[in-house]
């Protein structure tokens, strides 16, 4: 018997207390992914928008064969604000 089948099968949602400001030069986004690593997803955005990858930060790496839910930062300068597309295996909330 298979318990995991599908990335469904498995959700990991990041539940933070860190307090978050409406200032600042990062901006904080919720990523949600299936089937790919923070670290896929963070070299994604940094070669679409042209960013630095150090300047993407997490606080942990999360199941890749998951549907899961977390915090990530990224350095844009002061209250700017990154139009981040929904693609099929990742989306983004600010």
């Amino acid at each position: 018997m298979k318990i995991k089948q599908l990335p469904e099968d498995f959700i990991v949602e990041e539940i933070s207390n860190f307090p978050i400001k409406d200032r600042g030069e990062y901006s904080i986004y919720r990523l949600t992914k299936t089937n790919l690593d923070v670290i896929q997803v963070k070299r994604i955005i940094a070669s679409k928008f042209n960013l630095n990858y150090k300047d993407i930060s997490y606080a942990g790496i999360k199941d890749k064969y998951a549907k899961t839910s977390q915090l990530i930062s990224i350095k844009t300068g002061l209250g700017k604000k990154l139009n981040l597309i929904p693609k099929d295996s990742y989306s983004f909330a600010w």
